[in-house]
């Protein structure tokens, strides 16, 4: 393993590549980081290498766009990985080539509409499927959050703290 975006033998000088699977467990109706669910003991089956949560406003404008009614996706496990939406564990497509070949009125109107209903926007599916998702992947959280700090500590030795920097994306994928 190399913690780097380059090879570490000079002769190579190879990208890295990193991916993980992820699997979605029927029972809870949600992703995982491991094949089996820790609250339920099920197995997953595999999804996806990528995934997203997608928020109740982009919920809407899916069900919008997608020409179903406003509330649709309300109450259904929603995320986005690998160029689909997967709702409640099945993909689902939807491709921007579609929705730039819509005359502008047609877009305006889906705007229009999502200004409509904006704010009838309900969190509470959302917030107790994010409960369950971060619950259930409790373990790969603790692990990698203990890989960041052993990676960051292992520097302490060879540089000073004021020499050290560390970025920040405040974007909702990196949070």
């Amino acid at each position: 393993p190399m913690n780097s975006e380059k090879c570490i033998n000079p002769n190579c000088g190879c990208a890295t590549i990193s991916s993980s699977a992820i699997y979605w467990c029927e029972n809870c109706n949600i992703p995982l980081f491991e094949k089996q669910c820790t609250c339920c003991g099920s197995e997953g089956k595999y999804i996806t290498t990528d995934i997203r949560p997608v928020f109740p406003e982009e919920k809407l404008l899916l069900a919008l766009l997608k020409g179903r009614k406003y509330d649709y996706y309300n109450d259904k496990s929603v995320w986005y990985g690998s160029n689909f939406y997967i709702v409640d564990g099945k993909k689902e497509k939807l491709t921007l080539a579609t929705i730039n070949n819509w005359p502008l009125s047609k877009i305006k109107e889906i705007k229009d509409e999502y200004d409509k209903k904006s704010d009838k926007i309900d969190y509470s599916y959302f917030d107790s499927t994010i409960k369950r998702f971060v619950e259930a992947n409790e373990e790969r959280y603790n692990y990698i959050t203990e890989e960041a700090i052993t990676y960051i500590q292992s520097y302490k030795d060879r540089y000073n703290i004021e020499d050290m920097l560390i970025s920040f994306s405040g974007g909702k994928d990196s949070t």
